[in-house]
């Protein structure tokens, strides 16, 4: 069973194995990868059991607005909806902020966030939740 936390309890290891297991090229970078997500206001991890196996990192002011940086989820455990619930997570947890934002890398990325309940901005190339009116 998958369990969330937001969390930055997790090893050096733990976080470049996640990396390399979708090829990003933080992983080549270990000190600063983990000094990076110890220093980011939010990270919200998926676990199965002690494995770290997902996470979401968001960058934020506290009142207006906050971004995702990081959505993974190691291949083996894709089609589970983890990164569907990571993102759920952080809306709930940002659902205050006047924009919550992501820049999606590719069309595939894109969709996703659509599904999610970004809407496409039409003064940037990013994708956006307004919690204002």
């Amino acid at each position: 069973m998958i369990e969330f936390k937001e969390t930055k309890l997790f090893s050096k290891e733990e976080v470049v194995e996640l990396f390399k297991s979708v090829n990003w090229p933080e992983a080549n970078y270990p000190d600063k990868l983990f000094a990076a997500l110890q220093n980011s206001e939010t990270v919200i991890c998926a676990f199965d059991g002690e494995k770290l196996v997902g996470l979401i990192r968001v960058l934020d002011d506290g009142e207006i607005f906050a971004i995702i940086h990081f959505l993974l989820v190691n291949p083996n455990y894709q089609g589970m909806h983890i990164a569907s619930d990571l993102v759920k997570l952080a809306k709930e947890k940002y659902k205050d902020i006047m924009y919550f934002k992501v820049v999606p890398i590719d069309e595939g990325a894109k969709k996703f966030y659509l599904k999610q309940g970004f809407k496409e901005s039409h003064n940037a190339d990013c994708l956006i939740i307004s919690n204002i009116e």
